[in-house]
């Protein structure tokens, strides 16, 4: 899923995989979007309210209705659950009726909708959501969500357990888990060539067994996904991550190591899902 360059690799525990399967699966998308319930959907965001039991939308419900048939309508080889998740947030933010610049959403109501969406292929993150807060920019049609969970903790394995294979720098990699810290942060934004792109992530990581092997052996096991563009019409996008500051925390490294990956962020197009 995500990847670092820079002789930091996530280094695939699942022994079993062969290099001709892992480099067959290094550049093909691993996962496939649901067929989700148009109609539900719409159905559930109608239903949508705040925490003062004001409605989420109306005016803008043919507009609405539109993005929404075009986003949950594409070709499942051509789109990823997790482009729709965070697409679905920015059409949220985009077309309420609120005219607040903070909105916080009845958790409940957004569970429906994210469960309605098929967005998870399981429903545990939905149902760890204890609160749902939206900044909405109007200038720049900008959307900063803040969402909460019921745990201090939350790991989500990707690819239904299996992880995300892909052969890089002569090794088989698999990314295991996003780690969330009692939630996360991140702001979501349409580009103009429409491409949905996030950034600004907070308290998420992703872990793995990742490191280097060559002039220097490192072992790294938490990255830090800093923005991802998704490229419309495809399951790809552009992913640039870093070593997290948590990996310093958990485990020790040299100091050269914690300098040159405070400055240093890896770029890569790949196929991305959760």
């Amino acid at each position: 899923m995500f990847l670092m360059s820079l002789g930091l690799h996530l280094v695939s525990n699942f022994s079993a995989i062969t290099e001709a399967e892992c480099k067959r699966l290094s550049d093909i998308p691993q996962t496939q979007a649901a067929k989700a319930d148009i109609k539900e959907i719409e159905k559930n965001l109608k239903d949508l309210r705040d925490l003062e039991g004001r409605k989420f939308s109306g005016a803008f419900e043919p507009e609405l209705k539109v993005a929404l048939t075009e986003l949950f309508s594409r070709d499942a080889d051509k789109v990823s659950k997790l482009e729709q998740f965070y697409g679905l947030l920015w059409l949220i933010a985009r077309y309420k009726d609120i005219q607040d610049r903070r909105v916080d959403f009845n958790p409940a109501d957004v569970k429906k909708i994210l469960l309605a969406a098929k967005v998870f292929s399981t429903p545990e993150v939905p149902n760890s959501i204890a609160s749902v807060t939206l900044f909405w920019s109007k200038a720049f049609k900008k959307a900063t969500y803040a969402v909460k969970f019921d745990k201090e903790e939350l790991r989500l394995s990707l690819n239904q357990g299996k992880g995300f294979a892909t052969y890089r720098e002569g090794l088989c990699q698999v990314a295991e888990e996003l780690v969330f810290y009692g939630g996360f942060e991140f702001d979501v934004e349409s580009t103009r060539k429409e491409n949905f792109y996030v950034s600004n992530f907070k308290e998420v990581d992703l872990f793995g067994k990742f490191g280097s092997r060559g002039m220097v052996d490192v072992d790294i096991n938490y990255v830090s996904v800093k923005s991802v563009e998704f490229l419309k019409g495809s399951p790809f996008g552009i992913v640039r991550a870093k070593v997290s500051r948590r990996e310093f925390q958990i485990n020790q490294h040299s100091v050269l190591l914690r300098m040159v990956t405070n400055f240093v962020t890896d770029k890569s197009t790949q196929p991305i899902d959760w």
